[in-house]
């Protein structure tokens, strides 16, 4: 045995040697030839009395590999266990005369695995041991066992997990003992936390916190609260771990003292003289609290301290940036800062709360604040405050929330610290930015407030080159009010728009910001309206021209606003702009021969060149096209580049266009372009959960400062408008924009869409039909992925009409995969179910009516709602294209779920009366398919005709002129209606011009169709009694049908037009004498019905002829 200790001595040695193979192989052969019962008991006695600290080290790391293993405690004997834990239990003492950590840490460590294994009395003795020495009076003794207490708990947790009683108490009793000391954070007590949180982690569900530790969390709050102000990273971020581990772990218990946790973070934050990545700790911590228990904080009446804290965190002077203009928060969020993690708490705690109940706390807290008269900093934190919450918010603010937020920053206008007032006015842009579409509904007083600050603000931009921040803020609010407004809306404030606007284009304005603003602005207005600008037209043209012949490179960006309004205009007047389309190309040639990166708006203007003097831009479309690549290119390379570099290389790196090959082909292998698509006789059974596999287009926000989109559209409507000369290049635009079609830019990906859909169409028409299928399959595919995430409205409207217009082209061939049929009528009816990314408007359902809206309602303000109804229209529009290209029967199986949860579902007047519409669109091109639906129809229909709610009796007005136009498919069916048709006139005499028109419609389409089926008499006499339902202008929208239905019954002799000969006489004789028939046509047709009355009723005829003789006079001179 002599031998063995000796060689395991001198292996321990050798494991401190600086050789690493010395060292790997004395491990070896520790582990391989000396792994015997006795020799780990020798080990263990080396690690505790050798006198060679790195010795002791050594046979401490070999000892902790073998007391890890369960089979080498089962090969001891009691007694050798016996002799191990005594030697590790003095080794553990040892440690008093011991300061090296390495050695301590590796002591503790076999001293948890033999405690692991022995959780007798043994490990009792130890923290018994333990708790002794972190109790001691003496501090060095106290200071050693907090050390053992720490690494205990970092290197063997799990032997805390039956102590956790013992272990609080170790912890609190030191804390108690340290307060009685006077100083609460010390080394000792840093350590004690440290291994208490260790030691919760590990023992959490094997205790219970009880009143021990409630009762002390003052003391132990008190120790959170000092923990940030120590110096050592490592100490100053305990306390936060502590309130970290308690809400993983004890969460119950922690939010029995959230008052007290609240107060604390609460006094941490706003402490300007703690480090600020401590306040920053805080401040996150606060703000995760208060989001996780909001109605709790506002229970406890804090929420409000939340609140006023959060505000003094934004009440701080705006910051200068190089050119010593304010910036209100940009600069200060470029790095970590308590501003920034400020700013962030409050979107955070706007998008987690309820906005409305939000907003009115806000309002009520800050009114009375200012009411206060704080100073100029906290009045301006204020406005600032508000600004941020805007960017927050989730829900629809109600109106009367968003005027008293107007009205308090309205207020901050008028402030006499100018730095307050911009601050009001940098708040309202962020407003008007943020809470589209509901702000819309102020536009009024929205612009009242835009006009005073052109007049008192922007007079500083005529003597200045550039503008403010603030200023550049306001323009972009500006114009993304008018994005958002209803054009009928914009049309009532371009009077006083333009007067300001062209006011800072007149010559003496010198500054060059400012007449790009006001050219931006121009561009807005002239896309919001359109052709109510045309009486602006040529004042604007004259205002901008100028600005075109500009060439200094710090003139681009103000060319590039002029180019614009020019593109704009094109929809402004087409007529006025093809006068001037001429000069314009010439300049936009000039402009892409200049060996430059086209300027911003290039290809806009061109794109509208291209549509009114095609003949003119044809010698100059590979120009065009060759410019549009080296776009696509450069920005492919550094699709987010840096704005101010990107100015310096489109002005120093003057590349030549032909950089960029463009080949012109003849026969084209389009298979290198698409891919191997499946085969295009997959089963019919693939359903709509395919439309997961595969997804690559995600969804992102639009980058309004990305070309490609402009770029793709050129080449788009070069496409449209010479389709040959654009022939040649389709092979390389084809390539380039089937890799466009997954970027993360939502409106480059849309122009993509749209220009290969136009390709689609060139191919088929040259009769490359395989090409023009695989690449239809390929758009396709994408879009429907593409519409699924995409947050634009804008967007799924462009790539639905995409479908639209292929599915008419190609019929069906355009779904040559099977499955994409299906996949297209779940994308349509996610629209008519409002289930898409894109629609979010909560105020509007597409059972809802848009003509009869007041202005209270912000569906009569807002674009987007709008836009939301032009979706369903497109959807709608498709659905029988699609039925056409899928064939009725597979069309029916994707149709029936969607009937049937329209009809049967409860209460669903508005849903079914709506769906009843939609399908009427599709009944003719279901053709054997649709047999089902039309008693349904008709049943709904007479049902609904008498329905309370009027937008459903509408609705089914509507739908009864629709269905009447199929009655030769389903006669039967169809005059089912007649009777309850006519009671529903005869009890309702209220009827709009729809409804009566609609009725009249189908009287005269069924008397046409079959005069024995129908209730004849009963149609004449709601027609010509003595209180007719029909309005003047109800007869005049109908009357050729309505003289043919008359016609018709008199032709045949039928019995029920007898009785009323005399009326039909009077009433068309007096519409003649008053000249109320409108047209030659109308008169003719009703000198023909009444022709026919004089020849087959000759003494009805002269009965009311000498009542009406100047009538008959004129019929019949």
């Amino acid at each position: 045995m002599r031998e063995r200790k000796n060689q395991i001595m001198l292996l321990l040695e050798n494991m401190g040697s600086t050789h690493n193979e010395i060292v790997r192989r004395a491990t070896e052969e520790l582990q391989e030839e000396c792994d015997d019962a006795d020799s780990t008991v020798f080990i263990c006695s080396v690690m505790r009395s050798n006198e060679i600290v790195k010795m002791r080290q050594n046979a401490a790391n070999i000892l902790a590999l073998r007391l890890a293993e369960a089979p080498v405690w089962q090969q001891l004997s009691e007694q050798q266990s016996a002799t191990i834990m005594t030697e590790l239990f003095e080794s553990l003492k040892s440690l008093e005369n011991d300061g090296n950590e390495l050695l301590q840490r590796s002591v503790l460590r076999n001293l948890g695995l033999a405690m692991s294994q022995e959780r007798g009395s043994w490990t009792e003795a130890v923290f018994d041991y333990i708790e002794a020495i972190c109790l001691s009076v003496d501090v060095t003794r106290r200071h050693l066992g907090s050390i053992i207490y720490s690494l205990l708990a970092d290197a063997s947790p799990e032997v805390f997990v039956h102590q956790m009683e013992r272990a609080q108490r170790i912890f609190l009793d030191g804390l108690h003992l340290a307060n009685v000391e006077g100083c609460l954070v010390t080394p000792i007590t840093d350590r004690l936390l440290s291994g208490w949180i260790r030691a919760l982690v590990v023992g959490h569900n094997h205790f219970r916190t009880g009143e021990t530790l409630s009762s002390s969390m003052p003391l132990v709050m008190r120790l959170f609260q000092l923990c940030p102000y120590q110096p050592n990273e490592v100490k100053c971020v305990r306390g936060f771990e502590m309130l970290r581990t308690l809400h993983e772990y004890k969460p119950l218990f922690l939010w029995k003292h959230l008052g007290m946790i609240l107060e604390v973070l609460l006094i941490l934050v706003s402490d300007i003289n703690l480090p600020m990545p401590m306040r920053v700790k805080a401040l996150r911590m606060l703000g995760k609290i208060v989001m996780e228990k909001l109605s709790d904080t506002a229970k406890l009446q804090m929420l409000d301290d939340v609140l006023m804290a959060l505000h003094r965190l934004l009440a701080v002077e705006p910051a200068l940036d190089a050119e010593g203009e304010e910036d209100y928060l940009g600069l200060c969020l470029e790095g970590p800062s308590i501003l920034a993690a400020g700013v962030e708490t409050v979107k955070q705690l706007a998008t987690k709360s309820n906005g409305n109940r939000l907003a009115a706390r806000c309002l009520k807290l800050f009114n009375a604040h200012l009411d206060t008269k704080p100073k100029p900093v906290q009045r301006l934190g204020v406005y600032v405050f508000f600004g941020v919450m805007s960017e927050g918010f989730t829900d629809q603010l109600k109106i009367k929330h968003l005027k008293r937020i107007f009205e308090l920053i309205k207020n901050g206008f008028k402030d006499e610290e100018p730095v307050v007032s911009r601050a009001a006015y940098f708040s309202l842009s962020m407003i008007v930015e943020h809470l589209l579409p509901e702000i819309a509904q102020l536009a009024d007083r929205l612009m009242t407030i835009y006009y005073d600050y052109f007049e008192q603000v922007l007079d500083s931009c005529r003597a200045t080159s550039s503008g403010s921040h603030l200023d550049s803020r306001l323009f972009y609010s500006l114009e993304l009010l008018l994005q958002g407004l209803r054009p009928s809306i914009v049309e009532r404030y371009v009077p006083d728009l333009m007067s300001r606007l062209l006011q800072l284009l007149q010559p003496e304005v010198d500054s060059k910001f400012a007449r790009q603003m006001a050219l931006s602005g121009i561009s807005g207005v002239c896309d919001a309206v359109g052709a109510a600008m045309e009486p602006h037209f040529n004042t604007v043209v004259d205002a901008t021209q100028p600005c075109l012949i500009l060439n200094g490179e710090d003139d681009l960006q103000l060319r590039a606003q002029a180019i614009r309004v020019f593109a704009v205009l094109a929809r402004v007047s087409r007529e006025k702009f093809t006068n001037l389309a001429p000069m314009l190309l010439t300049f936009d040639v000039s402009v892409l021969e200049e060996n430059r990166s086209p300027e911003s708006f290039t290809f806009e203007l061109m794109t509208e060149l291209c549509a009114v003097i095609p003949d003119q831009c044809k010698p100059h479309v590979k120009l065009i096209v060759e410019a549009v690549f080296k776009t696509l290119k450069r920005l492919q390379e550094d699709p987010e580049p840096d704005e101010e570099q990107e100015n310096v290389e489109s002005l120093e790196n003057r590349g030549n266009l032909v950089d960029v090959p463009v080949h012109e082909f003849d026969n084209v292998n389009y298979d290198e372009i698409f891919g191997e698509e499946e085969s295009s006789t997959q089963d019919d059974d693939e359903t709509e959960d395919d439309m997961d596999d595969d997804r690559s287009v995600d969804s992102s926000d639009f980058d309004l400062s990305d070309a490609r989109e402009e770029a793709i559209l050129c080449l788009r409507s070069l496409a449209i408008h010479l389709p040959e000369s654009f022939e040649p290049f389709m092979k390389e635009v084809i390539r380039r924009l089937v890799e466009c079609l997954d970027l993360d830019k939502e409106y480059v990906s849309k122009a993509a869409f749209e220009t290969l859909t136009q390709c689609v169409l060139i191919l088929w028409k040259k009769e490359s039909y395989g090409e023009a299928k695989r690449l239809c399959t390929k758009i396709i595919g994408k879009a429907i992925l593409h519409m699924a995430d995409s947050g634009e409205t804008k967007v799924v409207i462009a790539e639905i009409e995409c479908i639209r217009i292929l599915l008419t082209a190609l019929e069906y061939r355009a779904l040559e995969k099977v499955s994409q049929g299906p996949k297209i009528f779940t994308v349509l009816r996610n629209v008519l179910r409002r289930n898409m990314e894109c629609q979010v408007n909560e105020n509007w359902n597409c059972y809802d009516d848009m003509e009869n809206i007041r202005p209270n309602d912000p569906r009569y303000w807002c674009e987007s709602y709008h836009k939301e109804e032009k979706l369903v229209e497109k959807a709608i529009a498709t659905l029988p294209i699609l039925c056409k290209a899928m064939g009725p029967r597979r069309f029916t199986q994707q149709l029936e779920p969607l009937a049937r949860t329209s009809w049967f579902s409860r209460g669903g007047y508005e849903k079914e009366c709506y769906f009843c519409g939609v399908l009427i669109k599709c009944l003719d091109v279901m053709e054997y398919a649709a047999d089902p639906y039309y008693e349904l129809i008709c049943s709904s229909i007479s049902k609904n005709l008498r329905n309370r709610y009027e937008l459903v009796r509408q609705r089914s007005f509507k739908s009864l002129g629709d269905i009447v136009d199929l009655l030769d498919r389903k006669p039967d069916n169809i005059l089912t209606i007649a009777q309850p048709l006519v009671g529903v006139l005869r009890d309702n005499r209220r009827l709009i011009g729809m409804e009566r028109q609609s009725a009249l419609k189908a009287m005269c389409k069924m008397m046409i169709f079959d005069q024995n089926k129908c209730p004849v008499q009963d149609f004449l006499d709601l027609i010509f009694n003595d209180n007719p339902f029909l309005a003047l202008e109800d007869l005049q929208a109908q009357f050729s049908l309505f003289v043919s239905a008359l016609n018709i019954l008199i032709d045949v002799k039928n019995e029920a037009v007898q009785l009323f000969i005399s009326e039909i006489l009077e009433m068309f004789l007096n519409l003649v004498d008053r000249d109320q028939l409108g047209t030659e046509e109308n008169l003719q047709k009703a000198k023909n019905l009444v022709g026919a009355i004089k020849e087959a009723h000759p003494e009805e005829f002269n009965a009311v002829a000498l009542k009406c003789e100047s009538a008959v006079a004129q019929l019949f001179p």
